[in-house]
């Protein structure tokens, strides 16, 4: 049987690998600009995951702002894709829960994975348009002003 290595790179712990891009004060901005989302749901991951630190010998990652930043970067680059699957999820509980409705035991499953894949694919298709357009908008942008001067 072989051992799983579990060393750790020191060196990438020394150079800052780790560190969050971003402060905490701009971390708490970023959070707050999501305006669909109550302020009490949004206290919550802050206050669970801005104080957690890992401590490695004398230096300390701040691996809760690390999580945090990432996941604010997932929601802000494919927004449609997450709140599409999110719903799809709660659709697909509500049917394999109840099982009068549309024999939900035997198509639970089924409609399930039908769900997610079709939900998934039409947000990654509206993330990319809402991304091209974004794109185009700051080339257009960039070419006025270079025309300008």
């Amino acid at each position: 049987m072989s051992k799983i290595n579990n060393t750790f790179d020191k060196n990438a712990v020394a150079s800052g690998a780790f560190d969050p891009r971003n402060t905490r004060e701009k971390l708490k901005e970023r959070l707050k600009n999501f305006r669909n989302v109550d302020s009490d749901d949004k206290a919550i991951p802050w206050d669970e995951l801005s104080s957690r630190v890992y401590r490695l010998k004398n230096r300390g990652i701040k691996i809760g702002l690390k999580v945090l930043e990432m996941l604010i970067d997932v929601i802000e680059s494919i927004p449609y894709t997450i709140s599409l699957s999110l719903v799809a999820g709660i659709i697909n509980i509500m049917i394999s829960s109840i099982p009068l409705i549309g024999f939900g035991w035997m198509l639970g499953p089924l409609t399930g994975a039908l769900l997610m894949t079709s939900t998934l694919v039409v947000g990654l298709a509206l993330d990319l348009k809402l991304n091209v357009v974004k794109f185009l908008r700051n080339d257009i942008e960039a070419t006025r002003k270079a025309r300008q001067n």
